[in-house]
Formats: C-alpha cells, structure tokens, sequence
C-alpha cells in the first residue's frame, strides 16, 4: 500500500518551491522590462523624428504637384506643354528658357528656395510724401537706361535672395547719384561668405542679405563677379575682400500696399519681394502672366525686384526683374 502525501494547507508553497530559485526568475524578468524601456528611451526621439521626417518628405513632394506630371522625368522646357499653353487664349505666352536647358523639373526646383525674413518683426516704411504724382506707368530700365544692370543667370543655383537685392541696392545707389554713380553691388558675397544663416546655394533670406550689407557691406563685381559654380568659402572670402571697396546700407523696411510700393520705386528705386513660381512661370515669354486654374505650384518661392507697373488690357501690372537670363521673359523681366 503507497504512501499518500498530506493535503496542501491553503497559502501555503508547494512542496517542491525554491525561494532562490524564484528571485532569479524575477530580477530576469526585471532586467528585461528595463532594457526594452532602455532601447525605448534611447530611441523614442529618432522614431518620433523619423516618422515626422518622413511625413515631411511626403508633404514636399505632394505639395510639388497636386497633380501633374512626374517632377523627375519631365523636362522643364518641355515641348508638348509649351505647345499646350500656347494653343489656349491666355493673356501671356510661353518659349523655352536656355538656364533651363536640361533640367528637369525637380532640378529647376533646387533653385527656388527662397523666404524673406528669418525675423519675427521688420519695420515698416513711412510714406513719404501723398502729394506726389504717381504716373500711369513707369519702368525704372527705361526711366535710368544708364543704371540698368545685366539681367543675371543665376545657374543651378537659388542665390535670388542675394541677386535681387545687391540688384536694387546697385539701382537705388545710381538713381540717388542721377545715374553717376554705377556701382554694381555682387551678390556673390551674401551668397558665398556669409557664416552665419544665408545657405549659399541652397536658399536663404531677403532680410539676412540685407542685414550683411548693413554690417559688412558689399563689394563690387570687379572685386568679386558672381559665380554659382564658386568654391568660395566665408574663410577664402575674407582673403580675397581684403583690398575690396566696400558699399554699406544705412537700414531697410517693407512697403506695403500698392500705392505705396509705386511711390517708393518711383521715389526712390526699385524693390525687392518674393513670389510664388508656378511651372508655367519657368517658361514665361511675353504678355500679362496670371496664374490659372490647376497651374502646378512649387513649394517654395523667389525672389525678384519690382522695377515698375503698367496697364495692359485694362489690368494693373507690376514689372518685375528676373535673374534666370535675358532670353527669359521680356528681356528678362515679365508683367504680371
């Protein structure tokens, strides 16, 4: 006859527990539990990131094209959509641009990448005068033919932020001088020797140019010709400018309104602002250019100076000045 084994009393460990054995399993189990809460602490910001990375890099491709054609394949002189808008009745027409010989549409994207401040605040320009006369149309390259600059190429390159503004301080220099003083500010060194917020190639700001020529000043295009293939580093750039005369501004505001704006280029030069670029806006010839419906719209905008206005067809026109070559637009400015 077997021997039985007494009944478990209630709470009580069974016969074969191990107390030692029991404290192993739990400190395991603890130690496991902090190296995945380890592993989560290390990384939660780069999962984070990455994923808002990620969603960023979508949000730049859709926000590209709504709706269009493939940005990586499809050639910005395109020869089927130039015969496409040319074929409708808009009030502007189309033509290949030779900067843009070769590119694609994602390249002609790399040069638009421009803002105009980095500053929460800019101070706005007091209007000067109400009194005077505004005409019905003017064009600063007409009005001072002997102030009126090459139109830049800016090449593979988004320096607009740097051309357009060393343009209009070049411009407002000439006309306060009556057209004696023709010193061609460079947009070079905003581009290519600024250490601090200005991307060189890659975009930068219409406020931050503006405040290098208000510290350090620019130089001339002798002393430095604009080049968007340059090596030209902030630390070359303090060798080569050494001997370098140098044009400082004394401060700058916004203009706002139209009326405003007309009266500071017609009083005192032309003015720097930036748009939105549309894809047909790469092509643009001649005409009023209006932006219409279902027109694919870059993410980014440029920078350009206004130089004028103008009534065309019974509608108010801003003449603007580009910097992606003379056979771009009219001689390298557009009415829209």
């Amino acid at each position: 006859m077997s021997k039985s084994k007494s009944p478990k009393k209630d709470g009580a460990p069974p016969a074969d527990y191990d107390p030692e054995m029991k404290e192993r399993a739990r400190k395991a189990m603890a130690q496991h539990s902090r190296k995945k809460e380890d592993i989560l602490d290390k990384y939660s910001y780069h999962i984070v990131f990455g994923i808002l990375g990620l969603l960023a890099i979508m949000a730049v491709v859709n926000s590209l094209w709504k709706s269009g054609p493939d940005v990586y394949t499809t050639d910005v002189n395109d020869k089927a959509f130039i015969e496409k808008i040319n074929s409708q009745e808009l009030s502007f027409k189309v033509g290949p641009t030779s900067m843009f010989d070769g590119y694609k549409l994602v390249d002609a994207k790399k040069t638009i990448n421009v803002q105009a401040s980095n500053k929460q605040q800019l101070y706005r320009c007091n209007v000067q005068s109400k009194d005077t006369i505004i005409p019905d149309s003017y064009n600063f390259r007409n009005e001072y033919p002997t102030c009126a600059k090459p139109i830049y190429t800016q090449g593979n390159c988004s320096s607009s932020y740097s051309i357009a503004s060393a343009g209009a301080i070049s411009d407002r220099l000439c006309k306060q001088s009556e057209g004696e003083n023709t010193f061609d500010v460079s947009p070079q060194t905003p581009v290519f020797c600024d250490k601090f917020i200005n991307s060189q190639c890659k975009g930068g700001f219409i406020s931050r140019t503006l405040d290098y020529a208000k510290l350090y000043g620019l130089v001339d295009t002798t002393c430095l010709p604009y080049n968007p293939e340059s090596e030209d580093t902030p630390e070359t750039c303090t060798e080569k400018l050494r001997d370098c005369k140098r044009i400082n501004i004394g401060d700058y505001c916004v203009a706002s309104e139209s009326e405003n704006i007309k009266l500071e280029i017609y009083q005192y030069g032309p003015v720097v602002v930036t748009i939105p670029i549309y894809r047909d806006f790469l092509i643009y010839k001649e005409g009023l250019y209006q932006v219409y419906p279902k027109n694919q719209k870059f993410s980014a905008d440029h920078a350009v100076k206004i130089i004028g206005w103008d009534l065309i067809d019974g509608k108010n026109a801003w003449i603007i000045e580009n910097s992606w070559g003379s056979d771009w637009g009219v001689n390298g400015t557009a009415y829209i």
